[in-house]
């Protein structure tokens, strides 16, 4: 992987580990009205989106050694965990 595409995934991870503590903050202590909504909507709209993502990636991560964290990481991060993943390790789906 060239490494400015490597750069910037990593700084799409780190922006959506941002994201995801933002989420967890507010719920732990909610952040002014409206704010506490918006975030709290856009954390469960992205959480049903990564839940998608862990199940259309579901069949092509069955030959990996750590599937199960390979799955909690599209949990979290999505589609810049897959991207990341070697293209070895993703063959085509039938």
């Amino acid at each position: 992987m060239p490494f400015p595409r490597r750069l910037a995934l990593g700084i799409a991870k780190a922006l959506t580990l941002m994201f995801w503590w933002l989420v967890l903050l507010n719920l732990l202590s909610p952040f002014p009205k409206p704010f506490s909504a918006w975030l709290t909507l856009a954390g469960a709209g992205l959480l049903a989106l990564h839940l998608g993502e862990a199940v259309v990636f579901n069949k092509r991560l069955q030959r990996r050694s750590h599937r199960w964290l390979d799955r909690l990481q599209i949990l979290v991060l999505g589609i810049f965990h897959v991207q990341s993943l070697p293209a070895e390790a993703l063959p085509a789906q039938d």
